[in-house]
């Protein structure tokens, strides 16, 4: 269970698993570390996935360039229900000059939005472009399939294209239409793949920092597990075991004196394992 692998639970002042692995940059990155621990798979599809991604970045210091302040605020923008720009070049005119005279906090919040909504897409295309540049697993690059589809879009293509850095005003109010009308689901999406990433990129540090190792995958022999030089994460100057079960050894007799290490080392097998 979460309790006796202490997954989440700190025990006897000992860091519990996911704050050891947690050191990702944004709120939303660990809270996809916290939910892939709280829901444990056994497809093997999903588990290939996430190990090849981890392991990625493992390998490739790679980070998408966007602070986690500029990702809570397309969040608060994306989560923003106030009335929509108008979607006309008169009006958008009226507004632009209108909030130059006095800024209403809407108004901002649209402006800062989109404007954070675009640099975002910059940026993840960039990444994209690095990913392929380094050889990237294909299903890591394939979970960014939504953002090609997005950047077709002549709305988009025509500001993401531009040598401008400024959005003019009609621009604006176009872009907040799309996006917070047809494709505020899609970018809400979007930022879970960012945020996925981080979490990537933050178990890939801690394997680094610790030189742990990911794991291999047998299809024709699923009882079998074979674990080289076993220590739990949480002890420090643990002494390395190796463990071996399969169907011919399905039951391990240990002995030693209390405190000796047999709790921690039926710890260690069951991290390992999940």
């Amino acid at each position: 269970t979460f309790n006796d692998l202490e997954v989440f639970t700190d025990t006897a002042g000992r860091k519990n698993i996911f704050s050891i692995f947690n050191c990702a940059r944004t709120e939303g990155g660990k809270h996809a570390l916290k939910e892939m621990m709280n829901r444990p798979t056994s497809d093997l599809k999903q588990l290939t996935t996430t190990r090849d991604a981890i392991g990625f970045f493992h390998h490739h210091s790679l980070e998408l360039e966007m602070s986690h302040n500029q990702l809570d605020m397309i969040e608060h923008y994306l989560r923003f229900n106030k009335k929509l720009l108008r979607n006309n070049f008169l009006d958008a005119l009226w507004d632009h000059w209108s909030n130059r005279v006095i800024m209403t906090n809407d108004y901002n919040i649209v402006t800062a939005g989109v404007g954070g909504t675009i640099k975002l897409l910059r940026a993840v295309v960039e990444f994209i472009e690095r990913l392929e540049i380094k050889g990237a697993p294909a299903e890591l690059i394939a979970q960014f399939d939504p953002v090609h589809i997005l950047i077709s879009e002549p709305v988009l293509r025509d500001v993401l294209l531009s040598n401008r850095k400024e959005i003019s005003c009609f621009q604006l109010n176009r872009l907040d239409h799309f996006i917070r009308t047809r494709e505020r689901q899609t970018f809400r999406d979007l930022l879970q793949i960012v945020y996925r990433v981080d979490m990537y990129v933050s178990v890939g540090v801690k394997l680094g920092q610790n030189g742990w190792c990911l794991p291999e995958y047998e299809l024709e022999n699923s009882d079998s597990v074979l674990i080289s030089g076993l220590r739990h994460p949480a002890i420090a100057n643990a002494i390395d075991n190796d463990s071996h079960l399969d169907s011919d050894t399905t039951v391990l007799l240990l002995t030693g004196p209390n405190m000796g290490g047999k709790s921690s080392w039926l710890k260690s097998v069951g991290v390992a394992v999940y």
